[in-house]
């Protein structure tokens, strides 16, 4: 959807909303703003009314399984409570801190004696107080907004010093009054305090600034937003050369069985080559060509498998060079694709995350959502997940040579490929055949492919050096 298709949605919304509260308030008032309601709405109420729809609008989601964490709970010297929380997509990293006031609360004011300042000076010298540490008694503005103030810095510090996260926007607003602090690590933390760095949004300037409002603090800007896969023609909706913070080639890889029940089933794999985005927020994008796949075809026969593997990489390898290209073109960028190591991995929590969820082990394959048997796995600088030959000559690709040493897998080679437990594409005596039961024993809980093929060499997998440590490596039966 476009962005002014969006922004008028989200003014068409606020319109209703704002009437919505006016009748609320009382039958006899015409527009939220107007004076004479008697009836106040304290802070639990504008929740209600304003802020849960108003943040809907924008895009977020609220409640079960969504990405807006209300009441949050977050620990430093003491236990603070934030009121609403947006949360990054894919990282569930926040992203966007709301501090609700309630609607009747007045609007910034100056402090003991007078002060000739616009509201952004104001809310500007106030804050550059309360970074030297000065106390409510001698603030610029009045104690009730010295404190609140102060409860978004404290939010905003503890999310840097604590957890080690900068929050890109933080909101305070009554609902009469919204401001917003765009980029509130450099206000608060960084003590680089501007009016550039602030926005205030009053009254009817709420409704007649809707398209800002929107831009500044909508789900798809801040939350990562995005498609599980994009066309490279659909690139530029969602980042530009300016926000691409790197690049790494990935394979959708689809898994069918072929054959009849009644026999040993064949597995199928076709490859679709695609990249991995990283978008300077940290969202993650798959750009796929869903015209191009490539079936991996292999026999039973040793010099035919080096043959048609060798084959089939070359084919990808191509395809997804010139999958390069055409995003290279539609962002104005020469793209380069980066190492395996510096993929951020899928992930969805983040290790220390400040509202205490717990870390997940960085991944490198995703399950497609909804298709059973196929993922995206990242592969880096390569294009396949397979190399054209194992990094390490090993006898152990052959069952029998383990047998030798006790180390076969089971009673019988694999002679035919199998889609069962445990799944093997490749067959006894192939290059990219393990037969050895330590090693099968050691990377069961370390295989990222594991869910595609059991039996693949490691060597043989560019996620090698990812699975294993060097160390461990180094202590591996290959090649003795």
């Amino acid at each position: 959807m476009s962005q002014a298709v969006d922004e008028n949605d989200f003014r068409r919304g606020l319109e209703k909303l704002l009437r919505d509260i006016a009748a609320e308030m009382a039958l006899d008032v015409t527009g939220p703003y107007e004076e004479g309601s008697q009836q106040l709405l304290l802070e639990h109420g504008t929740r209600i009314l304003f802020f849960d729809r108003f943040l809907t609008l924008l895009g977020w989601n609220l409640g079960l399984g969504g990405n807006v964490a209300e009441e949050a709970r977050i620990k430093a010297e003491t236990t603070r409570f934030l009121d609403y929380v947006g949360l990054n997509d894919q990282s569930r990293a926040p992203v966007l801190i709301i501090e609700a006031k309630a609607w009747d609360k007045p609007f910034v004011r100056p402090g003991m004696g007078e002060m000739r300042a616009t509201e952004k000076q104001l809310v500007v010298e106030a804050i550059k107080h309360l970074n030297v540490k000065g106390t409510k008694g001698k603030s610029p503005v009045v104690g009730e907004w010295h404190e609140y103030l102060e409860q978004v810095a404290g939010y905003v510090r503890t999310s840097v010093e604590d957890y080690n996260h900068d929050v890109p926007c933080a909101v305070l607003a009554s609902g009469r009054w919204i401001v917003i602090f765009t980029s509130p690590v450099r206000t608060f933390v960084n003590g680089d305090v501007n009016e550039e760095h602030l926005e205030i949004f009053r009254d009817e300037q709420i409704l007649e600034k809707a398209e800002k409002i929107h831009r500044l603090l909508n789900r798809r800007r801040l939350g990562g937003i995005a498609p599980h896969h994009i066309r490279p023609t659909q690139i530029r909706h969602y980042l530009s050369a300016e926000t691409t913070a790197a690049v790494y080639h990935a394979v959708l890889v689809s898994y069918a069985s072929t054959g009849a029940k009644f026999f040993t089933q064949i597995p199928q794999i076709r490859i679709y080559p695609a990249l991995i985005l990283q978008r300077d927020d940290g969202t993650l994008l798959t750009v796929l060509d869903g015209n191009r796949s490539f079936r991996m075809d292999l026999d039973g026969a040793d010099a035919n498998e080096l043959q048609l593997l060798t084959s089939h990489l070359t084919a990808v390898s191509g395809q997804a060079a010139a999958l390069l290209e055409s995003c290279s073109v539609e962002l104005g960028m020469d793209l380069q694709p980066f190492a395996l190591t510096d993929f951020p991995g899928f992930q969805n929590e983040v290790a220390g995350s400040m509202l205490g969820a717990t870390s997940t082990a960085k991944s490198y394959v995703r399950p497609i959502n909804g298709a059973a048997d196929e993922w995206i796995i990242v592969t880096g600088e390569a294009p396949h997940y397979l190399v054209n030959l194992p990094v390490v000559e090993c006898r152990f690709h052959d069952w029998g040579e383990c047998r030798v040493v006790g180390q076969q897998i089971g009673t019988a080679a694999v002679s035919t490929p199998r889609t069962d437990t445990p799944r093997s594409f490749f067959v006894d005596g192939q290059k990219y055949h393990c037969a050895h039961q330590t090693i099968v024993d050691r990377r069961a809980e370390l295989c990222h492919i594991a869910p595609l093929d059991m039996r693949t060499c490691c060597n043989a997998c560019v996620l090698r050096s990812i699975c294993w440590s060097a160390a461990d490596l180094a202590h591996l039966p290959c090649g003795r």
